[in-house]
């Protein structure tokens, strides 16, 4: 009696727990249709990014091969052949015999299209446990067996590893082509030898990346060397570029005011034939010469303000000029000293520049 009880019981709970995982495969299942439903409505929309992810949203809640095809579709108009690739073969492989032929067909000739749009790096890393990224995802870790897969084009490659310095180096990979890279990390706490001096004719060619190189040291100067050498040089830079600078800077300044003191001249001879005319009108005035009086005024009116804008353009202009004089860089040759020494006239105006050289 109590054996049959006890098997009522056990078989009451695997009903229960059989039902229970049926109503959770159906609910993953719906939500996989529903997002796989989304994923096409956006690939529709060309938001290939948002319809990757809902296609392997889809895929990981009810795995179906049908869903990884469209994951190759997606990778294709992402421009992503790696991806496109596995997402195709892993299709005919779970669809197996179930792919129509016509649609087995139209996968394989895209897969040739893909593989001739991937190259691969072959990665000699060392120490190992050393963590290798392409293009700043994981490739794996040192000692790497099998060559990297990428898209064709230009990639970078860096090597990690605690209490290591990283090493990177950039390469350009050609459709189904085969690059080789050999990265060398250094410890952080270890000097590196300088490198020997070697012959043009010894000297070893390698496309490999070279890591912490220190320069060659250069031979010991002579006491004599040294008391000749000591200080002199760079002192003798950073005059001669400081000189430099403030030479160049001051005949820009003089030129500059120079500008201006022209203009400033122009602007007062506008000015001074403005009032030339406006005489001659107060003179036709007198003689009853109103209209032709009125029409000299005029022309005076014109000349003083043309003369006026031009003064305080010449002003802001030598202005400009003296700052960049007063401003210049101080160096034992050159200009000592200089003076601007504006004049006006009647009829006329000028200016002259003094300096010591």
């Amino acid at each position: 009696m109590k054996t049959w009880f006890a098997f009522v019981i056990n078989l009451l709970i695997a009903v229960l727990c059989i039902t229970g995982v049926a109503r959770a495969d159906e609910t993953a299942k719906t939500k996989a249709r529903q997002r796989f439903k989304q994923g096409v409505e956006l690939f529709d929309q060309r938001r290939f990014g948002d319809a990757l992810t809902e296609f392997e949203q889809s895929y990981m809640l009810f795995p179906v091969y049908s869903t990884l095809y469209n994951v190759g579709q997606v990778h294709v108009a992402l421009g992503h052949p790696v991806q496109a690739i596995d997402a195709y073969e892993k299709y005919l492989v779970q669809g197996g015999a179930s792919v129509p032929a016509e649609q087995r067909a139209r996968v394989e000739a895209e897969l040739k299209t893909q593989r001739g749009r991937v190259g691969d790096i072959k990665l000699d890393v060392s120490p190992d446990g050393t963590e290798v990224r392409v293009d700043g995802e994981s490739a794996g870790k040192a000692p790497m067996k099998s060559p990297v897969k990428v898209a064709a084009g230009h990639h970078r490659v860096e090597a990690m590893l605690e209490g290591y310095h990283t090493e990177q180096s950039e390469v350009d990979v050609p459709g189904q082509g085969h690059v080789e890279i050999m990265l060398r990390l250094q410890p952080l706490t270890q000097a590196v030898a300088p490198a020997p001096a070697e012959s043009a004719a010894t000297k070893p060619t390698t496309s490999s990346t070279i890591v912490n190189v220190a320069p060659a040291p250069s031979p010991p100067a002579s006491a004599a060397q040294n008391a000749r050498n000591e200080g002199a040089s760079p002192r003798r830079e950073q005059y001669s570029e400081s000189s430099s600078i403030g030479n160049v800077q001051r005949v820009f300044g003089y030129v500059i005011a120079g500008a201006g003191l022209i203009g400033t001249g122009v602007g007062v001879a506008f000015a001074v034939d403005g009032q030339s005319k406006h005489d001659d009108a107060l003179e036709q005035y007198a003689q009853g010469q109103k209209a032709q009086a009125q029409q000299t005024e005029s022309d005076s009116s014109k000349e003083k303000t043309k003369g006026y804008i031009v003064i305080g353009a010449g002003g802001a202009v030598m202005l400009t000029g003296a700052i960049l004089l007063i401003s210049a860089p101080s160096g034992h040759s050159g200009i000592a000293g200089m003076n601007l020494l504006p004049w006006v006239g009647t009829s006329v105006a000028g200016g002259s520049i003094g300096g010591t050289w």
